[in-house]
């Protein structure tokens, strides 16, 4: 029987392992130096998982942060994706080509205009969740005899029915419906890079024959070298010992066990918890803190919340949360800011709306410095459409009032005329044809008679809310309250805005105040201005942009 040759009897082969076993780290050789390689980066891992957790719980908040963090995001995403469409357009031939162009282009405009491609994918996101739930629910009962889990597949399916259709009803939701699935996306994301920093943690020890004990370096390093002979010339025993090595890669369970030991278990049952408490309560926490809205067209609506009530204390003042006021404008009444409404007492704010009179700008405007009077502490003044006139003329008389606020507003010099603004640049639709003219006794005046003037229900939505469901738009106007004529050529006073600082949201789709006017008015007031594609009635169609504007504007001049 031939003898099976010894490693230790080839020459040469002894200062060959000795000088490869020499460049080893360690007694594992290249695999342990490996994994203490890889264990030295966890703390990235870990920072990236704290990152997206950061991320997550700040799209959570459903607040401008949010929806910044988004936009921000978005845009990356789309310039990425646009430089990978321009290097595919450049491989490509004939309508390829063309397409991939026109993707290129879609995508950068994206990236310049974050901002309105989350609009734009809030307004999308719906459709994307009824056609993916239609094709889960088809594919499910398609599947009832060849799948015995085919009805998780249905309940999902239902589920993105249910989701689309909501965040099909309004902009809003949308809004929420993409922040909330980007927020749980960083979180799971986050948790997911924590779990992987700390089971990396520490570098493996083990031997690589987890069952047969221990593994001499030499043989390791015998099969590291490069200079290694082929698995012929190899001893029975060592070719077992890397076959049976290269079989048994570290389990499921083990790794398991290694995540315990490093104590990953807390770290993952605290943040799980942490996400379902704030995603729970971002949920389930009521719009309104307490109390009941007392808004309609007769009177004034005052709600206080107790966090108000205790921030307008003696002694306080200049820390105290400030009221804050809503005028509404021509063709609305006070529950035009509903929605604006529940989410400032959501943050624990005294709001008054009070039921602006639409007779005259002086008239207006002195019956606004009476309510604005009898308000304790500071103010934050907000007016939308001619209610911008009005808080214009009446915040020179109160000097709690600390910002304006001016919801595609007039906001008229000295002199200058709410009509003259409105026809200062084309496109302001608010014209005779589109109005009905119906006379008011007018006691007081030359001819006893005033002119009111209504939009007609037919050009209402057009004209007034165009960002609107026709559903909505149609009871706007029926308890449209209409603006007298008089108004529109009263010259106004004393501008507040030039000694108070003020901020502008900009409604891109006015058709009752052309945009360029509300630019040209915001510029010259050097307002904190932001645009937003909304029609007229931007407080409606986009309560939570308004909103966060009002907020900023109170915490800017705090």
């Amino acid at each position: 029987m031939p003898k099976v040759p010894h490693e230790h009897d080839q020459p040469g082969r002894a200062g060959r392992r000795n000088s490869s076993t020499s460049t080893l780290s360690g007694p594992l050789g290249p695999v342990g130096f490996f994994s203490a390689q890889v264990s030295r980066r966890w703390c990235v891992l870990v920072g990236a998982g704290v990152a997206w957790i950061v991320l997550g719980f700040v799209v959570l908040r459903f607040d401008a942060a949010g929806v910044a963090v988004v936009s921000v995001l978005v845009g990356l995403m789309a310039l990425l994706a646009g430089f990978g469409e321009s290097m595919r357009a450049t491989l490509s031939r004939g309508g390829w080509r063309v397409w991939h162009v026109v993707l290129t282009a879609l995508l950068l405009v994206a990236a310049v205009d974050p901002g309105n491609t989350f609009t734009s994918l809030a307004l999308v996101i719906g459709f994307v969740f009824v056609y993916s739930g239609t094709f889960d629910v088809i594919w499910s009962l398609a599947s009832v005899r060849t799948s015995p889990l085919w009805w998780l597949q249905l309940l999902s399916g239902l589920a993105q029915l249910v989701l689309g259709f909501f965040a099909s009803s309004s902009i809003d939701a949308g809004a929420a419906v993409l922040l909330t699935y980007v927020s749980l996306t960083a979180l799971s994301r986050g948790l997911s890079e924590l779990v992987a920093g700390f089971t990396i943690r520490r570098p493996t020890r083990e031997p690589l024959n987890h069952t047969a004990g221990h593994v001499d370096a030499e043989v390791v390093a015998e099969a590291w070298s490069p200079h290694a002979t082929t698995s012929n010339e190899r001893s029975p025993t060592m070719r077992t010992s890397q076959q049976h090595t290269r079989s048994t890669p570290p389990s499921a369970p083990r790794l398991a066990a290694r995540a315990r030991k490093h104590g990953i278990a807390p770290i993952a049952v605290a943040v799980a918890v942490a996400v379902a408490v704030t995603f729970a309560a971002a949920l389930l926490t009521p719009l309104s803190s307490t109390g009941t809205a007392a808004a309609d067209t007769g009177g004034t609506a005052q709600v206080p919340t107790p966090a108000a009530t205790a921030s307008a204390a003696p002694g306080t003042k200049s820390h105290a949360k400030p009221t804050i006021v809503l005028v509404h404008g021509a063709f609305a009444d006070a529950s035009s800011w509903t929605g604006v409404i529940t989410r400032l007492q959501h943050r624990g704010y005294t709001v008054v709306a009070p039921a602006n009179p639409l007779r005259s700008v002086k008239g207006d405007s002195d019956y606004l410095t009476s309510v604005l009077s009898a308000i304790p502490g500071p103010i934050v003044l907000v007016g939308h459409s001619y209610g911008g006139a009005v808080i214009t003329n009446a915040a020179n008389a109160d000097p709690d009032v600390k910002a304006l606020v001016y919801i595609a507003a007039f906001a008229p010099d000295k002199g200058e005329t709410v009509g003259g603004l409105s026809i200062k640049y084309p496109g302001s639709q608010i014209t005779e044809d589109n109005l009905d003219v119906r006379d008011y006794l007018a006691p007081g005046t030359d001819t006893g008679v005033g002119q009111d003037g209504y939009i007609k229900p037919s050009k209402f939505r057009t004209v007034f809310c165009a960002d609107l469901s026709p559903r909505k738009s149609a009871v706007l106007a029926a308890t449209q309250r209409p603006g007298s004529l008089n108004t529109l050529g009263e010259a106004s006073g004393k501008p507040a805005w030039k000694t108070i600082p003020s901020w502008y949201l900009v409604a891109k789709q006015d058709h009752a105040i052309p945009p360029a006017s509300e630019r040209f008015m915001a510029r010259r007031m050097k307002a904190h201005t932001s645009e937003i594609n909304s029609s007229h009635v931007a407080l409606i169609s986009h309560p939570t942009i308004t909103t966060d504007m009002i907020i900023d504007a109170d915490r800017s001049t705090r």
